[in-house]
């Protein structure tokens, strides 16, 4: 006789708070180092000293123009490579405000598009609020509605922080 030997009566979730906040803590923590990590790598591309045109030979050259030029202050050639040197380290300086702006201008693009993430996380899991209230209130079990809401806000807390606090009907 197949299926006579036992019966499936309920299904019930269990997890336990402390651990589940913890996650979301680490998540807050993770997102934010992921956020820094996107800019300053950003940022080390630019100032890269790994090349004969980062600012350290730039300067370098620059003060060793003025040196030859302190040295020899009547030499035109001098002069001139004390000119070619600063025009250098100006258009250098340039290039790097510019790279800079653009930076900062993905940063803000890059925070717009959180803020639009965070507001349709936020109406998503109201929404997935009300599915388990309606559910509930049935007398259904709503554990796949409760396992989207916690995916909903372990995606949030990589965004902000937050602290899910689950009340006695069983909204967040």
């Amino acid at each position: 006789y197949f299926g006579r030997g036992a019966q499936l009566t309920a299904i019930t979730k269990s997890y336990d708070k402390f651990l589940n906040n913890s996650i979301m803590l680490e998540c807050n923590i993770l997102g934010q180092w992921q956020a820094k990590e996107t800019h300053m790598n950003q940022a080390e591309a630019l100032f890269n000293e790994s090349g004969d045109q980062g600012l350290n030979a730039l300067f370098t050259e620059f003060w060793n123009a003025w040196q030859d030029v302190a040295d020899n202050a009547e030499g035109i050639a001098e002069r001139a490579v004390l000119q070619r040197s600063g025009q250098s380290m100006a258009g250098a300086f340039q290039r790097m405000y510019t790279e800079l702006e653009k930076i900062q201008t993905d940063a803000n693009n890059s925070l717009g598009n959180t803020v639009a993430t965070i507001n349709r996380l936020a109406q998503e899991i109201a929404a997935l609020n009300g599915q388990i209230l309606g559910t509930e209130t049935q007398g259904g079990n709503p554990n796949d509605l409760t396992d989207q809401r916690s995916m909903k806000l372990e995606q949030l807390s990589k965004l902000i922080d937050i602290r899910a606090l689950e009340q006695s009907n069983g909204q967040v």
